[in-house]
């Protein structure tokens, strides 16, 4: 289900109006139900995804929580956070590793059944993914308090606004807001309405409307005129904007209906100067994840030159991981 979708007009409408009628202390479980309901339209065999996985992270914290050494802390988060990476590196690399790798160096790529190990990404897991790791390292790092109700860590999950398609959020960013009892209406309403239907605008008056005239250019053995090809450059650049930064803008613009407000994700990266400026304006949630919970952590440049190609290699890998649903179509 995505937001541009009609469906979600309809499912939308029923939510609101039980988040108007029901009594704040009830509001958490009510946002639990319908974000598992938005999340299984699309597969309901996967909807045990974000669950697993913010159940990982929320054992995970309390299990490296109850030792007080600081090695053994260490050892405890590194195993929490490869558990936690373990399904995103099964849905998007079994295929390649088995295929590619072992399979050509095997000399058996050509008997092994081309689609025999490709799974279909579970929607939105790698912003489930990156969520939880900010959670368990910023408590990890005391930089937030660790939450005890399961019912919380699965509301700053599966928050639906954000949750197929950022943007990636700090726990401090949305788990206070969950928890404060405000009225179900406010002053922002008229602005939520604002930009959803700017995000929605972005979407399907141009994005989608781009859309066709830059795929042909990617058609195999198709002939075009320069102008088409420029066209597609161009074109691919404004659509693929129009689509990130559209459906970024619904989402914020949704939260803002529900009272909660979402961090900026996209800051007119066009207007950059450099290509350094451009990614700071450019899906700044996920530039700001990659930077503090990689880079920096992984050493930045502070440890030599072949140390920091390294880890700007780690970093853009990571980054490709998180764009693969930044934008769903």
């Amino acid at each position: 289900m995505l937001f541009s979708d009609p469906v979600f007009f309809v499912f939308f409408a029923v939510y609101f109006g039980l988040h108007v009628i029901t009594p704040p202390r009830y509001r958490l479980y009510l946002l639990i139900i319908g974000s598992t309901i938005f999340y299984s339209w699309w597969k309901f065999e996967y909807v045990w995804v974000p669950y697993l996985l913010s159940l990982t992270a929320w054992l995970g914290v309390r299990w490296f929580e109850s030792i007080v050494t600081p090695e053994a802390r260490k050892r405890r988060l590194v195993v929490t956070l490869v558990v936690l990476f373990a399904p995103l590196a099964l849905f998007k690399y079994t295929h390649f590793f088995i295929y590619d790798v072992v399979g050509v160096f095997a000399g058996v790529s050509q008997y092994i059944p081309g689609d025999e190990f490709r799974f279909s990404l579970p929607l939105g897991i790698s912003f489930v993914t990156f969520t939880l790791t900010a959670y368990v390292i910023n408590v990890y790092r005391g930089q937030f308090p660790s939450e005890r109700r399961l019912s919380v860590m699965l509301g700053y999950v599966l928050f639906f606004p954000h949750l197929i398609a950022g943007p990636i959020l700090r726990p401090h960013e949305l788990i206070p807001q969950l928890l404060k009892t405000r009225p179900a209406l406010g002053a922002r309403f008229t602005l939520g309405a604002a930009l959803f239907v700017m995000g929605l605008s972005k979407k399907l008056i141009f994005a989608d409307a781009i859309s066709p005239y830059v795929d042909r250019a990617f058609v195999p053995g198709i002939h075009l005129s320069a102008f088409d090809y420029l066209l597609a450059i161009y074109g691919f650049s404004m659509q693929i904007y129009c689509d990130f930064s559209g459906y970024t803008d619904m989402a914020i613009g949704l939260a803002y209906l529900l009272r909660i407000r979402l961090p900026q994700n996209f800051r007119v990266p066009y207007n950059s100067r450099s290509v350094i400026e451009f990614w700071h304006r450019w899906h700044i949630t996920l530039s700001h994840w990659l930077r503090d919970y990689l880079y920096i952590a992984l050493g930045g440049n502070r440890r030599g030159f072949a140390r920091h190609l390294l880890n700007l290699t780690a970093t853009m890998l990571l980054a490709v991981c998180g764009m693969e649903q930044a934008g769903p179509s």
